[in-house]
C-alpha cells in the first residue's frame, strides 16, 4: 500500500493471473502529483477560500 505522504509518487502495480502480469496502474510522476497544487497569491494567505479547512467568515 502506498500513500503520497511527503509528495512521494506512487509505484506501478502489477497484477498475476494464471502467470501473466498485467499493468493495473501506472507509476505516478511529479506532474501528477502536483496538479492539485497552487502557489500562493502573494497576500500572505496561504489558506485561500474554500481551503479544506471550511469557508472564510468575515469578522
Amino acid at each position: 500500500m502506498a500513500n503520497q505522504y511527503n509528495s512521494r509518487p506512487r509505484p506501478a502495480e502489477v497484477a498475476l493471473d494464471d502467470g501473466t502480469a498485467r499493468l493495473v496502474r501506472r507509476r505516478e510522476t511529479l506532474a501528477d502529483l502536483t496538479t492539485v497544487e497552487r502557489e500562493a497569491q502573494g497576500t500572505g494567505d496561504v489558506d485561500g477560500p474554500g481551503d479544506a479547512d471550511g469557508p472564510e467568515v468575515d469578522r
